[in-house]
């Protein structure tokens, strides 16, 4: 594709290495954790590296689609953990003492400014049954969110849908 400018290699260029970028952000937050929300994320990731440049050949629609999956997954994902996090404040004491792997699963804890309510409790043995509250937070799910909001505007640009042709010009000449 013939380039006029350095506005049209920099637009170019930003279309084709965004998508990585993103990609990276969506696996590092589903490496920073350990709970089972952490897992789709992986899956997610590894679904779209799979796929890797071929991803340009395949219809715009197709891509928006699967790309709707993760972004549904990302915002599903930051409703359920504010839903675990109220549950942590309202009974954490109770989930500790019965059900601990619920706990640790869903990373379930009470984020309070005024201090841990694990230590007001009263927990017997909060050692064996505590999460971090780094392994809580949401802010790395809204960073992604960010991310993957931005990469579904470029993908819906009308720029996108020519570099997804010439990227099909590129094997077709390629196998030539």
């Amino acid at each position: 594709m013939y380039s006029r400018s350095l506005l049209d290699n920099l637009k170019r260029g930003v279309l084709r290495h965004f998508y990585w970028f993103t990609l990276i952000m969506v696996l590092v937050t589903g490496v920073n954790r350990n709970n089972i929300f952490s897992l789709g994320y992986l899956v997610g990731a590894f679904f779209f590296l799979h796929h890797g440049n071929d991803l340009y050949l395949l219809p715009v629609r197709k891509i928006l689609y699967w790309w709707n999956i993760l972004l549904s997954y990302n915002v599903a994902v930051i409703g359920l953990k504010s839903v675990t996090q109220m549950l942590g404040c309202l009974v954490l004491r109770e989930l500790q003492a019965h059900a601990c792997w619920l706990v640790q699963l869903l990373s379930i804890t009470c984020l309070s400014k005024f201090g841990d309510e694990s230590k007001r409790a009263g927990n017997p043995d909060p050692s064996e049954c505590s999460v971090s509250a780094d392994q809580t937070g949401l802010v790395w799910d809204g960073v992604c969110f960010v991310f993957l909001l931005i990469q579904r505007r470029l993908f819906s640009s009308y720029y996108f849908a020519r570099i997804v042709d010439e990227a099909k010009a590129q094997t077709i000449l390629a196998s030539r």
